[in-house]
């Protein structure tokens, strides 16, 4: 396993919408409680055949509601997350953060999301 050059560029989106005809509520002009009209997100990536690399991701949520009827509208959100490192056959080395620039969120309406994290992962093969 030889690591080369590499430039990896993901990308998604995703669409939701309910669809149910007539109930108590009209449901269906409602979207479902907790799911967000749309999420996306689209990171960047860069392997060195030294076996350094980096990785930025950047993810959204769009708003959406926490109750069936939708009265309680929670914003939808943008985080950053980071990762850099040094890769080789046996072993590799990150450092990373999540939420790099420590964006308040909510993720239900009793749920905030994370705060801004930094870690380093180790990882050793056998």
């Amino acid at each position: 396993n030889h690591i080369s050059p590499a430039l990896f560029l993901p990308a998604r989106c995703t669409i939701s919408h309910r669809a149910q005809t007539a109930a108590i509520f009209a449901w269906a002009t409602k979207q479902l409680p907790n799911v967000p009209e749309c999420t996306y997100n689209l990171g960047v990536q860069y392997r060195h055949l030294s076996g350094f690399f980096g990785r930025i991701d950047w993810l959204g949520t769009g708003p959406m509601y926490s109750d069936s009827k939708n009265d309680n509208k929670l914003d939808g959100y943008q985080l950053v997350n980071l990762r850099i490192g040094f890769e080789t056959e046996k072993y590799d080395i990150q450092v990373w953060s999540k939420n790099l620039f420590d964006e308040n969120y909510c993720k239900t309406e009793s749920m905030e999301g994370e705060p801004r994290m930094f870690g380093v992962t180790v990882n050793y093969r056998f």
